[in-house]
């Protein structure tokens, strides 16, 4: 009886294994979720291992000193070791995985990889070679991915993937950044020549209104305004105040701004034979502007003007406003872009510019 108390005791010492260390390596597992630290439950599983073995060798050492009436007991005492050091193995592999794809999820969420061109692009895009996300498991086989720079949504591209975004890259792809044309969401265009490329894309337009409307001259010059604060030479036809009398007789007088403007040059002039029947134009970057409208429709119908002249706003004919510009000067800035980009100066810039539209029939 005394003997088989020894080795009992022994074959429970090995059992206890499976309930008390796994339990160990499970609220390790949670503490690590927590704390990042995975080493920590995987090497308490190890040990699982470690002491079924230690276990099985003490039931052996003791069975042998009481003979043969162990043998019975220990080969139970080895079959429970294999299922702990098997159980053990099995929850390792199963923390292991869980871990992996524990990480592989929040890589994910942190480095937001695209895997199929998206239905909808932001405004900014980047084209790079490399980039550190491709080192990153979750996003292998990736074609990119989405960032926020200084508040602005960005795309960055891979050049090696550009093709599989479905849009065009003005004037070429290349790795530098880029900006979507506002009137046509499937072309992108290298920004240090995004304003260059919308000032001749409007002129070529005004052009072309002019010869679907049957015109026989147009011309258009680039203005840039001034504002100017006069307070006095009302002889020169300039309204210096405007003055107003109260109830009492006495004169309260309103400064006047008067905007003036001066020549910058004449972006185009030409000329068209005369005969060509009147057709609507298709608009694009002018689609919005009430004056070119009202002359579209004034020209289309019974009673045609056969002379006009007005001034048109880049403002009406899409464009980067400058709050929007601030804060791409912001990002670029902090992309570390290479290149001299200063999108806030041009924006302020159009914004004191207007074409002045001349044109006969």
């Amino acid at each position: 009886m005394e003997e088989k108390g020894i080795i009992e005791e022994a074959v429970e010492e090995l059992e206890a294994v499976d309930s008390n260390d796994v339990a160990e390596s499970e609220d390790l597992e949670s503490n690590n979720e927590q704390q990042g630290r995975p080493n920590r439950f995987m090497g308490a599983l190890g040990r699982a291992g470690k002491v079924a073995k230690n276990a099985l060798n003490n039931v052996k050492d003791k069975s042998e000193d009481l003979g043969e009436k162990a043998k019975d007991l220990y080969d139970g005492a080895k079959d429970t070791a294999v299922k702990v050091a098997e159980n053990a193995g099995e929850r390792f592999n199963t923390l292991k995985a869980d871990m992996e794809q524990s990480k592989y999820e929040r890589d994910l969420k942190k480095y937001k990889p695209i895997f199929e061109e998206p239905t909808k692009l932001p405004a900014l895009m980047n084209v790079v070679n490399w980039d550190k996300r491709m080192g990153v498991e979750a996003c292998k086989d990736s074609m990119g991915f989405f960032d926020r720079v200084n508040g602005v949504n960005l795309v960055g591209v891979y050049k090696a993937r550009a093709d599989e975004y479905g849009v065009a890259f003005y004037p070429r792809l290349d790795e530098t950044v880029y900006y979507v044309n506002p009137c046509n969401p499937k072309m992108y265009i290298e920004l240090s020549e995004y304003f260059s490329y919308l000032n001749t894309a409007r002129v070529a337009e005004l052009k072309k209104i002019a010869w679907s409307l049957g015109a026989t001259y147009f011309k258009v010059s680039i203005k840039e305004e001034k504002n100017t604060f006069v307070t006095q030479k009302q002889d020169e036809g300039v309204k210096v105040k405007a003055t107003k009398k109260l109830g009492s007789g006495e004169e309260v007088h309103h400064e006047v701004v008067k905007k003036e403007y001066s020549y910058v040059g004449v972006a185009d002039e030409s000329e068209f034979p005369p005969g060509k029947t009147p057709e609507e134009p298709e608009l694009v970057y002018w689609a919005k502007d009430e004056n070119i409208k009202a002359l579209v429709k004034m020209r289309m119908s019974e009673h045609p003007p056969v002379f006009e002249k007005f001034e048109l706003s880049y403002n009406t004919s899409t464009g980067i406003k400058e709050n929007t510009a601030a804060k791409l000067d912001g990002a670029l800035k902090q992309m570390k872009i290479q290149g001299t980009y200063k999108i806030l100066e041009e924006a302020k810039k159009e914004t004191k510019q207007v074409l002045e539209y001349v044109i006969k029939f």
